[in-house]
C-alpha cells in the first residue's frame, strides 16, 4: 500500500478527537472509527459533523473486521478524486475562534456571578 498512497494522505483516528482540533480542514482524508464505549456516544457524534458535511467516512467499531471497512479504505486508496473533495469539503469547517470564543462566553457568565 505504501507504494500506491503517498505519506500522509489518509487517516483513521478515533473520532473523539474531531473537534478538538482548532484547523478542521484535513490535508488528508479522514475515515474515522468512533469509540464504541465512549461516554453518551460523543465520537459518533463529532464524527458525524464532518461526515455530514462530506469530509469523512465513518465506520462503525463493529464494521472493523467486516468488508465494509475495508471497502472504504481502498474505496479512499483509489480514488484520488474522492479525497481532494472530502479535502475540499472540509474546507470552512473549521473554527479557528472556537477557544476565544468559548473563554468570552465563560467569562461572561462568571462576571454575571461576581
Amino acid at each position: 500500500m505504501a507504494r500506491r498512497l503517498p505519506p500522509q494522505t489518509w487517516w483513521s483516528p478515533r473520532a473523539g478527537c474531531v473537534l478538538h482540533r482548532r484547523d478542521c480542514r484535513p490535508r488528508r482524508a479522514e475515515l474515522l472509527v468512533p469509540y464504541p464505549f465512549a461516554t453518551a456516544d460523543h465520537q459518533t457524534t463529532n464524527a458525524r459533523y464532518l461526515v455530514d458535511a462530506g469530509a469523512a467516512v465513518l465506520v462503525a467499531d463493529d464494521d472493523i473486521d467486516a468488508p465494509t471497512f475495508s471497502e472504504q479504505l481502498v474505496s479512499l486508496v483509489d480514488e484520488p478524486a474522492r479525497r481532494g473533495a472530502m479535502r475540499a469539503a472540509a474546507q470552512g469547517l473549521g473554527q479557528d475562534r472556537a477557544a476565544t470564543a468559548l473563554a468570552d462566553q465563560v467569562e461572561s457568565v462568571a462576571a454575571t456571578r461576581d
